[in-house]
């Protein structure tokens, strides 16, 4: 009976969060319509911020509800799903194509931040200034978008028609923000149901809390990324796929950690797992999309399929050490035997493939 009331309260928590995301997202964007607003500006803002919802609102909860690794687990555990799985299954649809000044702006700006993140974990703690250094981190790249939306708006992000945009009313106004303040009731109710489920099948199965949070947890709150990413992909929106993930990547890094911190009454606190384990796990993903986009600014689906196999071996290594007797040593050799190898593996497979591509460009191009 009480397995049921924990999977009840998982399911039911996640059914409240996605609906209120998704309630969320379509009247922030009927809002941005209004006004009218560049594609890409609003997939890395207001889309991207809305999918990312979830994870903030189990974040704050988890810090006040005693289960601050749940928040942690799950915006690791999303980014990680984010990058790997669901661009690893839009490319499985189609072979996406991305702008390269795009890429080459958003990816080495999300590893900068993933990098800065970690090397303010390396202490196993994020402190009250460190959250504010994230936060103005935060609030620099929303001024750095605005900027680049408007000067490139035409040439990178096409503006959104004005067959697509809805009249500013006075009604329409107070309708919209009406629905935007149920989406957020929505989301907190969600988000206690959720952690609260979490930590009693965690506790239920004798599983850590954070290895639930990065693996059942992130691919729940994770679900409205796969779904508007298909969407998107269908549409042949690759702009607005793309800056959905890489936005909701930076926004889980930053804003839902500063959140988390800024209301806890001491320093939060990082599990060592994270830092050994995760985070570079999460890295390695980013540094993996620079060789595909930025080479031939597309992913095939071969690459999809790599990415998918990363990530369901990274699933394995923590499960097999969550139940395996000897954990430490166990970790040691999985990670030499498995991990390494297979990241190695793919980095190079990747970057080969990337540079043959170009090179029978250049050589169709000199045979033209």
């Amino acid at each position: 009976m009480d397995t049921v009331i924990e999977f009840t309260l998982f399911i039911l928590g996640l059914a409240l969060l996605l609906g209120g995301a998704e309630l969320f997202v379509r009247n922030a964007l009927g809002l941005a319509k209004m006004t009218g607003g560049s594609r890409l500006l609003i997939g890395m803002t207001i889309v991207a911020f809305g999918t990312s919802a979830p994870e903030l609102a189990i974040g704050i909860i988890g810090v006040l509800e005693q289960h601050a690794d749940i928040g942690l687990g799950n915006i690791i555990g999303s980014n990680i799903f984010n990058i790997l799985v669901v661009l690893g299954l839009a490319a499985l649809i189609s072979p996406l194509y991305v702008d390269l000044r795009v890429v080459r702006r958003d990816i080495p700006i999300l590893f900068g931040i993933s990098i800065a993140f970690f090397l303010m974990t390396l202490d196993h703690a994020i402190h009250n200034y460190e959250a504010m250094i994230l936060f103005a981190i935060l609030a620099g790249y929303f001024v750095y978008l605005f900027r680049y939306s408007s000067e490139r708006s035409s040439a990178v992000a096409p503006e959104i028609k004005e067959s697509e945009t809805e009249p500013l009313t006075a009604m329409m106004l107070a309708k919209r923000s009406v629905f935007i303040l149920v989406a957020i009731a929505m989301l907190t109710l969600g988000s206690h149901w959720l952690v609260n489920g979490t930590a009693r099948i965690a506790a239920h199965f004798g599983i850590s809390e954070l290895v639930i949070s990065l693996t059942l947890v992130a691919l729940g709150t994770s679900l409205p990324e796969i779904a508007t990413s298909v969407v998107a992909v269908r549409k042949k929106e690759y702009e607005m796929m793309f800056g959905n993930i890489v936005g909701s990547c930076i926004f889980n890094i930053i804003a839902v950690p500063v959140a988390m911190a800024l209301l806890y009454s001491e320093p939060l606190s990082i599990d060592s797992e994270i830092i050994n384990l995760d985070l570079p796990v999460m890295m390695v993903s980013v540094i993996a999309c620079l060789p595909i986009f930025i080479s031939d600014h597309r992913m095939s689906r071969f690459e999809g399929i790599l990415f998918l196999v990363f990530y369901f071996a990274y699933i394995f290594v923590l499960y097999l050490k969550e139940f395996s007797g000897s954990i430490l040593t166990e970790y040691r050799t999985i990670i030499l035997i498995l991990i390494v190898p297979m990241t190695i593996i793919t980095l190079v497979v990747i970057t080969y493939r990337a540079i043959r591509y170009r090179r029978d460009l250049k050589d169709v191009g000199g045979g033209n």
